[in-house]
């Protein structure tokens, strides 16, 4: 999957339109924005400005796959390890952070679904 898509795909999951990361990358168009998501090609300064505004880390954006995330949401909880810190038996932050992402991503591809 080119680069460019995987930014959209992440963009459209933290729901921000092409309007508001243009805005966010310093007032260039939706249009622009729309050539960036279509390039197979970033270079590294724009892929890191990027990532902040999408809060993903630029590896994360690089290795994102939404196959993966789709699979994973379609996993049984009872197959999942839950992380869970010693004193209060409560799922640590970055697991619930990470849950709300899957579930945002299932749904979004429920809705792109025919």
């Amino acid at each position: 999957m080119r680069i460019g898509h995987k930014i959209e795909r992440i963009r459209k999951l933290r729901g921000l339109s092409q309007a508001v990361l243009g805005k966010s990358l310093g007032g260039i168009s939706k249009q622009a924005v729309s050539k960036i998501e279509q390039r197979t090609c970033i270079d590294e300064t724009t892929i890191r400005k990027i990532a902040i505004i999408l809060d993903i880390t630029p590896e994360g954006l690089k290795s994102f796959d939404p196959e993966i995330v789709l699979l994973n949401m379609m996993t049984p909880i009872s197959k999942i390890e839950v992380e869970t810190d010693n004193e209060n038996n409560h799922m640590s932050k970055e697991t619930k952070d990470l849950c709300l992402f899957y579930e945002k991503m299932l749904r979004s591809e429920k809705k792109v679904q025919p």
